[in-house]
């Protein structure tokens, strides 16, 4: 009797992956695409919101450090008042930085600070003109 060979192997199941399994792989993988786009959204939008804050936040130092300066050159001439506040708009004379005596007013119109500085003046008569002329052109609101 000859020696019997063992039998073939029985073929196996073939390994891989089904169609259900890919599908729900896919499915888990645009959850998280869509999870992670929104994420970077939230991220975009909010360094919109801290950047219109960080202007902001300058635009006011600004203003707070020429407020500073011009208070701080404030000049009493006796020839006009030194500081006039009207209730809507306060006007001062003050040490031009390039010489003389400078008129600024100060006012708060449709919610948003506006300065407005005259010329230099080196003369009495300048100084009152230009303080006559300011308060037509700056009414009290």
């Amino acid at each position: 009797m000859s020696p019997r060979s063992s039998p073939p192997p029985i073929a196996s199941r073939a390994t891989g992956f089904t169609l259900i399994e890919v599908m729900v792989s896919l499915l888990i993988l645009s959850v998280m695409a869509l999870m992670a786009w929104q994420g970077v959204e939230g991220i975009s939008k909010a360094r919109e919101v801290a950047d219109g804050g960080v202007k902001r936040t300058l635009r006011l130092q600004s203003v707070m450090t020429q407020w500073q300066a011009d208070l701080g050159a404030v000049l009493d001439t006796q020839t006009v008042d030194p500081l006039l506040f009207d209730g809507a708009a306060l006007r001062m004379t003050r040490r031009a930085p390039q010489g003389g005596v400078q008129v600024v007013v100060w006012a708060l119109r449709s919610g948003r600070w506006v300065r407005w500085a005259g010329p230099a003046v080196t003369t009495v008569g300048q100084l009152q003109e230009q303080w006559t002329r300011l308060k037509a052109e700056w009414p009290s609101r």
